[in-house]
């Protein structure tokens, strides 16, 4: 195998596969480091957030207040920080300090799990599309027919790895 070959092969994969390859890792890491809470709670409180996100025009106190952000970087900002406070509610909700099992194999299922949750919802919400839009694969793989089996078996990952 000479080496134009083996750059020609990584030439022609998409960015998209690099960006979920490196979150995957980060996540990993980090549930290898520290246990699957994290992971577990990003995993959990991106559905809640993007349910947030799409009651938030119609609510009774904030939606008026929201008409004045129509602009994208601040529905980004609106998600983001949507996505950031359920995190955190749902962090604080279930995090154990006494998690014992930092292995391996419960690092890279939490971090595949929580990968593919953020993918789903990242989709979800159009202005967030909008900062970084994944290739056509991507979309097919993981767009709204799928949406609910890929959260479902995010969710069972978690049950399986549970500490």
């Amino acid at each position: 195998m000479s080496l134009a070959s083996i750059t020609a092969f990584f030439t022609n994969i998409q960015t998209d596969w690099f960006i979920l390859f490196v979150v995957t890792i980060a996540i990993a890491f980090d549930a290898l480091r520290s246990g699957s809470a994290r992971a577990r709670a990003l995993t959990l409180s991106l559905p809640a957030s993007y349910l947030l996100y799409t009651w938030l025009p119609t609510s009774a106190f904030i939606g008026p207040l929201l008409k004045g952000f129509a602009f994208p970087l601040a529905q980004n900002a609106i998600a983001l920080g949507l996505m950031l406070l359920m995190f955190l509610i749902v962090l604080r909700a279930t995090n154990s300090w006494a998690e014992g099992s930092h292995k391996s194999a419960t690092a890279l299922i939490s971090g595949i799990a929580a990968t593919v949750a953020l993918l789903v919802i990242w989709m979800q919400i159009p202005t967030l599309d909008m900062l970084w839009h994944f290739g056509p694969l991507i979309h097919s793989i993981f767009s709204i027919p799928y949406a609910l089996f890929w959260i479902l078996g995010a969710s069972m990952a978690f049950a399986l790895v549970r500490d």
